[in-house]
């Protein structure tokens, strides 16, 4: 919209409603995605009605709308699984960085109770919303993706009926719900999510048995670990979660098979020593590709 391609700000004021469906030259389209900076520099923008029909939005699309008081959904469940794409490190801008108040159906959104259609959450989905106070998660969730409840700052009460087979990086921090655990390893179901708080010198970490994946990012930059024990149910380490552990010497796994782990994500240290049940030195060396001292031991 507009004359010019850098003119973007205030273009889209007041209310916003985007529709789920479009004419164009006879043809009917289904709106489906809201492109890379579609709306930035807005801050006249007074509130967005978002149709259930759109599943992704783009970089940077609510950049600058600073105006921004309000977003209107008629479907909680497409909002739940609506991904707001982020490059790297950069946030993904979810319009609740900026409303109040997420709306459906004319009803803010307050106690978030997950429909049994919903099995992921798109990152970024509530990032920053303040009047979420709780959420129920039905066993039907396998992933909640990057950021998905940062930074919602009145966010206490969350109850997981399931297991979460995966969680993203970000997804819980600065809330109360997540400074109310205590420091250390923070689990949340099957899953070690996350170690919380400043870790101290020469730390060595026993990850508690029926842990089945340890979450990406779950030791980031833990300097002070050097060493860890990982149970025999242990499935899966995702990524980066020992990225910045560059103290870390000896681990000590006690599964019978070794757990999936991308080499390119979590690069160890070439005198990392891991210490294994007798029997499966070669298995581990043939699986993991990321160690080449295996000692048995169990």
């Amino acid at each position: 919209k507009g004359d010019s391609y850098d003119a973007y700000a205030d273009e889209y004021a007041g209310a916003v409603v985007i529709p789920d469906n479009i004419t164009y030259r006879g043809i009917n389209y289904t709106v489906e995605q809201i492109d890379n900076e579609a709306f930035r520099d807005c801050s006249k923008m007074t509130s967005i009605t978002i149709p259930p029909s759109v599943w992704h939005v783009g970089i940077g699309a609510f950049s600058g709308c600073s105006g921004l008081k309000e977003v209107h959904i008629s479907d909680l469940s497409a909002w739940c699984e609506l991904s707001f794409y982020d490059v790297a490190d950069d946030a993904g801008d979810s319009p609740l960085n900026y409303a109040d108040g997420l709306y459906l159906n004319g009803e803010l959104v307050k106690d978030l109770v997950v429909s049994e259609d919903v099995e992921e959450f798109g990152a970024h989905s509530f990032e920053g919303y303040k009047n979420l106070r709780s959420v129920v998660f039905h066993k039907g969730i396998s992933a909640i993706h990057k950021s998905a409840f940062l930074n919602c700052t009145n966010l206490t009460d969350i109850t997981f009926e399931g297991d979460v087979e995966y969680i993203g990086p970000y997804t819980f921090e600065d809330t109360p719900w997540y400074e109310n655990q205590p420091d250390g390893e923070v689990y949340i179901g099957k899953l070690l999510y996350k170690y919380k708080g400043e870790m101290p010198y020469n730390t060595s970490v026993v990850v508690k048995e029926g842990t089945e994946y340890i979450c990406q990012s779950a030791f980031d930059c833990g300097e002070e670990l050097t060493s860890i024990t990982l149970p025999s149910s242990l499935k899966q380490i995702h990524d980066y979660a020992f990225c910045g552990c560059d103290n870390l010497k000896e681990i000590y796994c006690r599964a019978l098979t070794p757990p999936s782990i991308n080499s390119y994500y979590n690069n160890f240290h070439d005198d990392v020593v891991i210490y294994v049940p007798k029997g499966t030195q070669e298995t581990y060396k043939e699986d993991s590709h990321l160690f080449e001292n295996v000692v048995e031991i169990f």
